[in-house]
């Protein structure tokens, strides 16, 4: 089978390319933290020992970094290289 070529149109491109100009760049934290905002999605995750919801700010930043680590590969280890107050501890405990 003979392989097709590329046959899109110059002003197919220059649109494309406008689009993604008017979409605004963000972190994958805080369009997952703006995602729990909205959805309140965090509020399904359990405390392990206490049984209770994650309520505050750092505990649901603490889960949705956990979410990403396993999430996408990167692994926990990974994670807190790059945060300022999040330990790998931190992460592991709230993976548990």
């Amino acid at each position: 089978m003979k392989r097709l070529e590329k046959n899109t149109p110059d002003e197919a491109k220059h649109l494309s390319s406008d689009l993604y100009k008017m979409v605004p760049k963000t972190s994958l934290p805080d369009l997952l933290l703006e995602v729990s905002k909205t959805t309140n999605f965090h509020s399904y995750f359990l405390h392990a020992a206490s049984q209770q919801p994650v309520e505050s700010f750092h505990d649901i930043t603490v889960l949705i970094f956990t979410i990403m680590g396993l999430g996408t590969n990167v692994g926990l280890s990974k994670i807190p290289e790059s945060l300022n107050n999040t330990s790998y501890g931190q992460l592991a405990h709230a993976a548990d």
